[in-house]
């Protein structure tokens, strides 16, 4: 499980146009970008409907957790909501075909780092054990990418950041990811 933030439908399209570029399906068809070139690994894109800004990862919990987190989550509610925008494609590691590409943000990044900290000291106060790294914040697009050519920037589209959410990984009847979200906090302001 993780809070994170979810994307409005054409936020995720631009995204979406990002990750084609990735996959080499640029306007020539000829782009390699980061893809893994010469390499045994294959890219595994996320589908669209998966995109999100992930504010605190929590791994598996047990279902009487997910009221706990709730509070948390209502805990920081206070937070103003926020106008971010898309900013360039970037890309984590990239040795040995494990590379996670992503798109970065840009606008109101301090107030959602700020919102990101506050909530992780709640979890943490409550006794679960979310992942401490270093809050960056982006939408993962691809992982199992090499090093290489980074696509252009998406069109820099703003969107309000007006609520969080509780989501839940699991598998669909076909094998398919998906996020559910369990639980959604609007942000109110103080």
């Amino acid at each position: 499980m993780f809070v994170g933030v979810e994307l409005p439908a054409d936020v995720r399209a631009a995204l979406d146009y990002a990750a084609r570029a990735w996959r080499g399906l640029s306007t020539d068809g000829r782009g390699t970008y980061g893809l893994n070139v010469g390499s045994t690994a294959q890219p595994n894109f996320a589908h669209p409907s998966l995109y999100h800004v992930t504010l605190c990862f929590l791994g598996e919990l047990a279902p009487g957790d997910v009221s706990r987190v709730s509070a948390c989550m209502r805990l920081v509610s206070d937070a103003a909501p926020m106008s971010l925008r898309l900013g360039e494609c970037g890309m984590f590691g990239g040795r040995g075909g494990q590379g996670i590409g992503w798109v970065g943000l840009r606008g109101e990044v301090g107030a959602l780092g700020a919102l990101q900290a506050r909530l992780e000291k709640q979890l943490i106060a409550a006794g679960f054990s979310p992942d401490t790294r270093a809050f960056r914040p982006h939408i993962t697009l691809a992982r199992k990418l090499s090093g290489g050519e980074l696509p252009p920037a998406p069109p820099p589209l703003v969107f309000a950041v007006e609520h969080i959410a509780l989501f839940h990984s699991t598998r669909d009847g076909r094998g398919q990811l998906a996020y559910i979200p369990l639980e959604r906090v609007a942000l109110h302001g103080s």
